[in-house]
């Protein structure tokens, strides 16, 4: 990855927090001399490793006060960021105010895990995830900072906590690029994918993310993977599997 970042292909970013691994913002976003060491840390961390910016994943946020942290520390953080010329984004769900969307380099909509009472039992359906990115839209979301997040796991449609990734769905024998369900298991295809991309073109945003690299299964004429060929426009025959 250093390699085709040299040559200015590729950008490194690193993130922070995620699912699980959240529970230490809360300590030291409760301050600004808390949020002013972290942006310094992460500043030196991604100078140190040669990295091109950070996102900040801040997952669980579970009142006002919380999510007023996130935005200081979303604020603190772009400061010194920028200040030496590398970008931030941030992985949420959550409304951003417009002075916040102003100084993040993009928002990585976290379109998976969205099972609603009564809804689709696909946790990333077409119809939920694209609504959302529609309500962000009219939330103000600039729409070239938008990135749409594509899951490359599946949840069971009668037990949504039993999760396997799609590589291990291509390796019990799946094939069939449309189908979006294997013995029980509901997942983004690579033709749901496709549907998805084309949305994301029409509506103008900045791009998709895959979470994640490592649920996908690559092969040895394809190393991109199924799922990231998709992504790009890409088919991989059966044939090829």
């Amino acid at each position: 990855y250093r390699a085709e970042a040299s040559k200015g292909s590729l950008k490194i970013w690193l993130t922070v927090g995620g699912a699980g691994r959240s529970g230490g913002f809360r300590a030291f976003s409760k301050s600004q001399t808390g949020r002013d060491l972290f942006a310094s840390n992460l500043v030196q961390l991604c100078k140190r490793e040669g990295l091109n910016g950070a996102d900040i994943d801040w997952q669980d946020i579970s009142n006002e006060s919380e999510y007023e942290d996130f935005l200081k520390l979303l604020l603190s953080a772009s400061k010194a960021l920028h200040k030496e010329g590398m970008l931030i984004s941030v992985t949420t769900r959550q409304r951003l105010p417009s002075h916040v969307l102003e100084e993040v380099d993009r928002a990585q909509f976290m379109g998976y895990d969205l099972l609603i009472g009564g809804g689709p039992k696909h946790h990333a359906s077409y119809s939920v995830v694209t609504q959302m990115i529609e309500q962000w839209i009219d939330w103000g979301f600039p729409e070239e900072k938008i990135i749409l997040g594509i899951p490359g796991y599946a949840r069971h449609k009668d037990a949504a906590s039993q999760i396997k990734t799609v590589a291990e769905l291509l390796d019990d024998g799946l094939k069939d690029d449309a189908l979006e369900e294997w013995k029980g298991y509901l997942f983004d295809s690579p033709k749901l994918i496709r549907k998805k991309m084309k949305f994301v073109k029409q509506n103008n945003l900045g791009g998709a993310v895959l979470w994640e690299l490592g649920h996908d299964k690559q092969f040895k004429d394809h190393p991109g993977g199924w799922l990231l060929h998709a992504m790009s426009g890409k088919r991989i025959a059966k044939e090829e599997l």
